[in-house]
Formats: C-alpha cells, structure tokens, sequence
C-alpha cells in the first residue's frame, strides 16, 4: 500500500557471490628476514592465495517506514581448507542500518 509508508517490513533471504579479483596492498617498515627496519617497504599483491571463489550466507532486514537494520553472515569460509590460513575460520558477519527514500 504506497500509500501507507509508515508500515513494518521484514525480509529474509540467502546470497550467493563469486570473487573476482583479489589483492592486497602494504606500505611500512621492510620486515623481510635481514632487511633494515628503517626502510619503507610498499608492495602490491594480486590474486592472494588461499580465498575461497565462492560466497554464500543468510541475510534479514527489518525495518520500520524508511529506515532499516540488517544482519547479515557469510556461511562460507572466506579462506579455503587447504590454505596457509587453516584453521582460521574466517566468515564474515555483517550488520548495518539502511535508508530506503523510494
């Protein structure tokens, strides 16, 4: 009912997500072994080893009018089994607040 904007809402749902691109970027002191720790070391790292492709989790919304709280976790391990990582567990919780103005 647009007509009727001040009302409850509440969603649940699951996402599912692919990583496309990986990397990481470091600037600081060089801590590679015998390296002088006064030197700043910068280093971009593309495709990172270890992250896991695929994404999954469950997701809610509630709200009430324009304004929203979610939750949202990532069922998925962010890093693979086999990795350097394991052993980590890695999954991602989210929560936030939205405004929707439509």
């Amino acid at each position: 009912k647009p007509h009727k904007r001040n009302t409850f809402k509440m969603a649940v749902g699951f996402k599912i997500g692919y990583v496309i691109d990986t990397w990481q970027k470091y600037e600081g002191p060089d801590y590679r072994l015998g390296e002088d720790l006064t030197r700043t070391l910068r280093q971009t790292t593309y495709e990172v080893p270890g992250v896991n492709r695929l994404s999954y989790g469950v997701y809610t919304r509630i709200g009430y009018s324009r304004f929203n709280l979610f939750v949202g976790y990532q069922i998925s391990s962010f890093f693979l089994d086999k990795s350097e990582f394991k052993g980590r567990t890695g999954n991602v919780f989210t929560i936030g607040f939205s405004f929707v103005p439509f």
